[in-house]
């Protein structure tokens, strides 16, 4: 999991067609990791502290961005590549939105 991993975000469809990307660089310590991660397109949250867990191929981790909101990552991880699911609070509003991301290792 050490590296710089390269990514994209989309919403669900039911929260419309915003979508963009992420950088995050992690390192590796047993089954939990923890970096930074920056965010790009629509949206209120752009950096962040990351901390997450992996267990063989499943991979579930967090950041907050900010101190704003708490964005959570859920998903699976196969070598160079990962994907999944995530959850947030929207930025204007109190409704927990979600969509899915995927990332490749870049170093």
């Amino acid at each position: 999991m050490t590296g710089t991993w390269a990514g994209t975000w989309q919403n669900a469809p039911k929260w419309g067609s915003a979508n963009g990307g992420f950088t995050m660089q992690i390192t590796q310590a047993g089954a939990t990791f923890t970096g930074t991660i920056d965010v790009t397109g629509p949206t209120c949250i752009r950096r962040g502290t990351v901390t997450g867990t992996v267990s063989g191929s499943s991979i579930s981790f967090g950041f907050v961005g900010t101190g704003v909101r708490d964005v959570k990552y859920d998903g699976t991880v196969d070598g160079d590549k990962m994907a999944g699911t995530w959850t947030v609070e929207a930025c204007d509003v109190n409704v927990q939105i979600d969509g899915n991301w995927s990332a490749s290792r870049t170093k």
